[in-house]
């Protein structure tokens, strides 16, 4: 069945198996055609900008593309977090193909985007985080970001692996979680 999940999380509601199903933005928009109220006018108070639509239960859409020139809020909006990956869509039932799925996860456990050009960052980085915090929460290891301003900032036992990302040096801590 096609989900929409807010992208941060991902990482709790799928298993690392379960990301290859991720769908493409666009296949996500359309599915929450069908699957999500997208009409405005069938919810009482606004529409929460990160929040996800309602689910319909009948399969029959409610919703009908605004005119040209009107304003689509709740289309818009979910087709806007669509592509930065602040929403994604997921559908574990279907048949997993390249054109609606752009994740795949390789022989190693890595997951795999094949066209990273044709996606926002945003939308590979979140998908990417969420799938490697699944993998280490399933093996037992918390992972703790932090941001530092240098990488001279570092706790010294942590052994920490670093990342220079838009400038900024990101201290990844890794801890074992006792059970």
């Amino acid at each position: 069945m096609f989900t929409l999940y807010k992208g941060r999380e991902i990482e709790w509601e799928l298993r690392p198996e379960d990301f290859a199903y991720i769908c493409s933005p666009e296949h996500a928009l359309e599915q929450s055609k069908t699957h999500y109220d997208l009409d405005e006018r069938n919810y009482r108070s606004r529409f929460s900008p990160f929040s996800v639509p309602e689910r319909l239960y009948s399969r029959q859409p409610t919703w009908r593309r605004a005119q040209v020139g009107y304003v689509d809020p709740i289309y818009d909006s979910v087709k806007e977090h669509l592509q930065l990956g602040w929403l994604i869509g997921v559908d574990t039932t279907e048949q997993w193909n390249w054109v609606e799925n752009p994740f795949y996860v390789d022989e190693n456990g890595e997951l795999i985007c094949d066209s990273p050009d044709y996606y926002h960052e945003w939308f590979i980085r979140e998908i990417t985080d969420g799938y490697n915090d699944a993998v280490a929460n399933r093996n037992g290891v918390s992972i703790t970001v932090v941001r530092t301003h240098s990488p001279n900032n570092m706790h010294k036992r942590l052994k920490p692996s670093i990342a220079k990302l838009s400038g900024a040096y990101w201290l990844l801590a890794v801890s074992t979680m006792e059970t």
